[in-house]
Parts: C-alpha cells; sequence; structure tokens
C-alpha cells in the first residue's frame, strides 16, 4: 500500500491498524478508498472482507460443483408458462377508455349547460324597469 493510498484512507476515518489489517485482507486499495468515499465505514469494510472471506465459491471442474441441485419443478405446472394474455388485458383496457371517454363526453356536455353564474342575469331591459319601480 502507498503512502498515498494510507493517506487517502486515514483523511475517510481509517485507523492505522485497521489500514494495516485492510492491507494484509488481500482486498485492493483502490476498492476500499472508493468504498470510503461512497460512505462506507471501517467497520462496514471489515464486514464485507469477512463476507468475502467466509463465502465459498463452487465453479465448474471443482469438486461439489456437481453436488448442487437447482430449483425443482414443482408438479403440474407443466405446460404453465406463467405468462398473461396480454392481448385480452389490452382489449379489456381499451373498452373501459372508450367508455370512460363517452362518459366524460357526457359530463362536459352536462356541465356546460349549467348556470354557472349563481342568480339569473338581468338584461338593460328589466333593469331599466326595475330602476324605474323604485323611484316611484
Amino acid at each position: 500500500m502507498k503512502i498515498a493510498e494510507m493517506i487517502k484512507l486515514g483523511a475517510k476515518g481509517f485507523k492505522p491498524s485497521d489500514i494495516r489489517e485492510l492491507s494484509g485482507s488481500g482486498m485492493s486499495t483502490d476498492d476500499v478508498i472508493k468504498l470510503a468515499e461512497n460512505g462506507y465505514s471501517v467497520a462496514d469494510v471489515k464486514e464485507l472482507i469477512n463476507l468475502a472471506g467466509s463465502e465459498e465459491t463452487v465453479q465448474p471442474g471443482n469438486k461439489g460443483a456437481d453436488d448442487l441441485q437447482g430449483p425443482a419443478d414443482p408438479p403440474g405446472n407443466a405446460g404453465d408458462t406463467g405468462q398473461e394474455d396480454y392481448k385480452e388485458k389490452f382489449m379489456a383496457q381499451e373498452a373501459e377508455l372508450v367508455k370512460m371517454r363517452k362518459s366524460l363526453e357526457a359530463l362536459q356536455q352536462e356541465n356546460s349547460r349549467r348556470n354557472l353564474g349563481g342568480a339569473e342575469q338581468k338584461t338593460s331591459r328589466e333593469n331599466v324597469q326595475e330602476i324605474l319601480r323604485q323611484l316611484y
């Protein structure tokens, strides 16, 4: 581990004992610095190293690779692909859309006929007559 990398880790909150432990872990310093820059604490990095060390990898050709079994296919699923009929869903949604458009059109027509002014508007002739009535 280079001195510049140690200084970067120290600036991120890693203590010299932590840096010494991380350098012996086999994890690259660049990866540790990236983790520290992304907000991982010393304990988080150590936990990740422990998880990586305890995980046993099984690759083809290794002893035990043939012992792994995939998920069992439950009986009764033969031929069932699990896919829904999207054409039927689309047609149902299309019919619902047409129905909603008709309903919206009817509501708009009804709303356009409604008098939103509240009180009835008087014509100018009615206003003049009202004024004359109030004078006498």
